[in-house]
């Protein structure tokens, strides 16, 4: 087996049987990148069950989802602003949908409390409890987008991955 395999260099003239490259230069899936696993949000896990393991489509997907979750909290936010719960419960049910792809636990739990706060029965009891809630979420959110960050700038690295702007 290769380094792309396991981490080592493989023997002179050797191929990775997956890709045909000289061994050491096999391209890594999303599984295999180092410094992945460890994260407090993102779960490549659920990434790759969801997306795939194509880097490239991985970072990529990233992308769009740190362009659109601080806007998602900005519509929350202008929702609870507007005193309307029917918004609020759509932008959190739209966030809980887009995050799943990257986590599971805390995070998602915390969008679905939020969804749920959104009902109109409770909506202009839980004003304070609901702006709390959104503040926790985006910190959350700054955190998993931290990750992808770093996920990003290694596959960067590693895949020459660049998005071309």
């Amino acid at each position: 087996r290769d380094q792309a395999e396991t981490g080592t260099p493989g023997k002179a003239g050797e191929r990775h049987a997956e890709t045909g490259a000289p061994a050491g230069q096999g391209r890594r899936t999303a599984r295999e990148q180092p410094g992945c696993v460890k994260n407090a949000f993102l779960d490549i896990a659920i990434v790759t069950d969801c997306i795939g393991e194509e880097v490239r489509d991985i970072a990529e997907s990233m992308r769009i989802f740190m362009r659109n979750a601080p806007k998602l909290i900005e519509q929350a936010r202008t929702a609870v602003a507007e005193n309307d719960s029917a918004a609020l419960a759509r932008t959190a049910h739209a966030l809980k949908g887009i995050t799943r792809y990257y986590t599971a636990g805390a995070l998602c739990e915390s969008i679905f409390a939020l969804e749920l706060m959104a009902g109109k029965d409770v909506f202009a009891d839980n004003l304070a409890a609901i702006k709390d809630k959104i503040n926790s979420i985006q910190e959350d959110l700054a955190v998993l987008i931290h990750e992808m960050d770093e996920y990003i700038a290694h596959a960067d690295t590693q895949h020459g991955t660049t998005e071309n702007t």
